[in-house]
């Protein structure tokens, strides 16, 4: 097994970086693979946000809110990398830039906690607002069927509360 050192040495070499580890092996190969996958989820953002917009499927509008928190969190990333190699090309070696890398991984961590609530609320008021009225549905008519159904069972059917799907 390689150590994760000689990897970014042999693969920074072949990208035409430092085979000694400089600072351009240490973030060209990181960057690269993360600059694909940005490119990767921005376009399926556009795919899935376009299909979105034409058949107003729920779903595939989730697929798309995830595909822009990929994309921005792993440009974020790309940029806090760059960042940091750079200032540390330029000499900054202090505790501000060693918290740097932390301090926005903080910050993004809670940016994504914050999409995670702020979404279950979303799905939460979505599936509680899809209950079928009296005007909607024959209430009584399901009533009767969900009897018939547990006929010769030891349940019985109380009430009835009929959503959408």
């Amino acid at each position: 097994w390689k150590s994760v050192d000689a990897l970014a040495a042999e693969y920074g070499a072949r990208f035409g970086a430092d085979a000694a580890g400089g600072d351009d092996a240490d973030t060209r190969v990181p960057v690269l693979l993360m600059g694909a996958c940005v490119a990767v989820k921005c376009c399926l953002y556009c795919y899935c946000r376009t299909v979105a917009k034409k058949s107003g499927s729920e779903m595939v509008r989730a697929l798309a809110a995830d595909h822009f928190n990929d994309t921005f969190t792993n440009s974020l990333v790309i940029c806090t990398m760059v960042f940091v190699s750079w200032l540390q090309s330029e000499g900054h070696d202090g505790r501000l830039v060693e918290k740097l890398d932390p301090g926005i991984s903080l910050l993004l961590s809670v940016w994504i906690l914050y999409g995670w609530i702020t979404n279950a609320l979303d799905q939460i008021k979505t599936l509680s607002d899809r209950r079928a009225g009296e005007e909607d549905l024959d209430t009584a008519a399901v009533q009767q069927a969900a009897g018939r159904a547990l006929a010769g069972v030891s349940l019985e059917c109380r009430g009835v509360d009929v959503y959408f799907t």
